[in-house]
């Protein structure tokens, strides 16, 4: 008959449960660095006041292919935000880099605009990085023919 120590049982479990972890952590790892994670984790740096953050996240979400319908969806849930928290204007950055990646190059600049505008006490580079993305706004707005992308 074959008996397990108590050693030998808690070894096993041990063993399990570090390439469990292991597993667990790849998959979590993978998961970070897919645009859906990127953008929801850079709104809630942004709600948070890490705006440095959260364009460094932006950023790399959006050098991938971001469903349309996705962004969409995201730029409801920061609308139904913003309007349910007006003491964070910090918002409309969010809502205006969705809105410029949706196509929608008009929403974009308004909230760039608001963003420079309602958000008090910004800092140099909140100020530079606003400024970036309004110009980029307006330009593509001028050279375009003023619609958004429909989503799918």
């Amino acid at each position: 008959s074959v008996s397990f120590s108590w050693l030998d049982c808690s070894l096993s479990i041990a063993f399990f449960v570090s390439v469990f972890w292991v597993h667990y952590e790849l998959d979590l790892i993978s998961l970070r660095n897919t645009p859906e994670w990127l953008i929801n984790s850079a709104f809630l740096d942004v709600y948070s006041g890490h705006l440095r953050r959260a364009e460094s996240k932006y950023s790399r979400a959006f050098k991938q292919e971001v469903p349309v319908e996705f962004i969409t969806e995201a730029e409801e849930f920061v609308g139904d935000v913003l309007h349910q928290h007006k003491d964070r204007p910090q918002l409309h950055f969010s809502a205006g880099i969705l809105a410029l990646h949706r196509g929608d190059y008009l929403l974009a600049t308004q909230e760039f605009e608001a963003f420079l505008r309602d958000h008090p006490n910004l800092s140099q580079w909140e100020v530079t990085v606003g400024q970036k993305y309004l110009g980029q706004a307006r330009t593509r707005l001028a050279s375009s023919s003023h619609q958004p992308q429909k989503s799918a």
